[in-house]
């Protein structure tokens, strides 16, 4: 039986980068109106049964209009991506 060589090296992923619903990196980020960043699929299955943000909990309403695409964030995840890439 063949074994690999090289083993894999796991990537470090910054914390900020990571959604706190999916515990992944970003590919979609929205920003509530309360400034935490999701990934849009995770918190609009999450607005789908409850109407407030995950994170600041009950009381603290959010909708789904309440959402908006946070392109820094994305920029940041590319970024990230593309340092990853050359190495």
């Amino acid at each position: 039986m063949e074994k690999n060589l090289v083993e894999p090296v796991p990537q470090f992923i910054p914390q900020h980068l990571i959604c706190p619903l999916t515990k992944k990196m970003f590919v979609d980020p929205v920003k509530t109106a309360y400034g935490t960043v999701y990934e849009r699929k995770a918190i609009e299955e999450h607005l789908k049964k409850n109407q407030y943000d995950p994170l600041a909990g009950p009381g603290n309403e959010l909708e789904m209009n309440d959402i908006r695409a946070d392109q820094d964030m994305k920029k940041r995840v590319m970024d990230h991506r593309s340092r990853q890439i050359r190495f």
